[in-house]
């Protein structure tokens, strides 16, 4: 138990990952959700390859060798499961171009991807945004995260399995373009709080966006 701790700690520190929440879950407005996830000028103003070089960025590229991808590409991503390689490539870029991130709770029944009606309420907000002029039409992670309660695998296909709830949700009541929300679980592999890797907090589902203009 101590190692899983120990290794949310140092994968937390690598990627930086308490500088993606943007905003407290519970204070998520429409207008709020959508200036969150409006262009950050500290991550690609000066960028004009940025889309190109999103995902491979250049101070990662020896570790993940594979060539850079294309919005087309970012684009073909969400119309499929994406593997490890990719979504650790995914997470490295948000950290490194601190790129516009919210995080959601949502809830779902226990154990289970299903939502509840008690998520309805933060998902139309979160749809309501997302169909914003000043938002619709860029790409967006919406990532699952879990708490480390349970087997590392497992806790990756839930997490699989309510990004993509999440994202089947947004397309069908907001008729947003599938290919611009690309659905990826992390598991237990980004704890909010990786002090505490089983904290409640952990369990819920960010939303980036991955190309701001």
């Amino acid at each position: 138990m101590k190692s899983r701790t120990a290794f949310a700690a140092a994968l937390a520190l690598t990627l930086g990952i308490s500088s993606l929440s943007a905003m407290p879950a519970t204070a998520q407005s429409r207008d709020e959700l959508v200036r969150a996830l409006a262009m950050n000028p500290r991550a690609v103003a000066r960028d004009r390859d940025f889309v190109r070089r999103m995902v491979a960025p250049a101070s990662i590229a020896p570790a993940y060798p594979a060539p850079a991808l294309s919005t087309e590409a970012l684009r073909r991503m969400a119309t499929r499961p994406v593997g490890g390689a990719e979504r650790r490539r995914i997470a490295a870029a948000v950290a490194e171009y601190q790129l516009p991130s919210v995080d959601m709770e949502v809830y779902f029944a226990y154990d289970s991807a299903g939502i509840t009606p008690a998520a309805y309420g933060s998902l139309y907000t979160l749809g309501e945004a997302l169909s914003d002029p000043s938002l619709r039409g860029q790409t967006f992670l919406i990532a699952g995260h879990t708490d480390a309660s349970g087997s590392d695998g497992y806790n990756q296909m839930l997490s699989e399995r309510r990004a993509w709830s999440v994202k089947n949700f947004l397309v069908a009541t907001f008729d947003i373009d599938p290919q611009s929300l690309i659905a990826v679980g992390y598991g237990e592999e980004q704890p909010k709080d990786w002090r505490d890797p089983f904290a409640g907090i952990n369990r819920r589902v960010q939303l980036v966006n991955l190309a701001p203009r």
